[in-house]
């Protein structure tokens, strides 16, 4: 692999470490399939400019983006649900969805595409107001 190919696809690798998301999620903050992000990530090709930019963007700004783990607090939070009952909820094991809200175990796709779409649901919901 060539010397500047290296440099680049190590930018991209550190971006995703210093975000600390995955190949799926920078995919995703990039508009980009999973084999698109991985191709640059491994060096294997070079992105567009627009991609380039926005790499070279991220890198002196980097953006704000909530956690899996703070989504699963919101989640629960909104829901008012125990840990326990979350757990119950996902059909997963008591003590992992503690896991996932404090960030040392992230969920698999399955759960984290219905974790985000719940978060999207609960938080775009807006109270109604009284009428005067």
């Amino acid at each position: 692999m060539e010397p500047d190919k290296i440099k680049l696809a190590n930018r991209f690798l550190s971006l995703r470490q210093k975000l600390d998301l995955t190949q799926q999620e920078m995919a995703e903050l990039f508009n980009v399939h999973l084999t698109t992000w991985q191709d640059w990530e491994y060096g294997l090709t070079v992105p567009f400019s627009r991609h380039m930019k926005l790499l070279e963007q991220f890198e002196k700004n980097p953006p704000k983006i909530i956690t899996m783990a703070d989504m699963c607090r919101v989640v629960r939070n909104k829901l008012r649900l125990r840990k326990y009952q979350m757990a119950e909820l996902f059909d997963v094991a008591p003590n992992t969805w503690g896991y996932w809200e404090k960030g040392t175990m992230k969920p698999s796709n399955e759960f984290i595409e219905r974790i985000k779409q719940m978060y999207k649901d609960l938080t775009q919901k807006e109270p109604l107001q009284k009428a005067s």
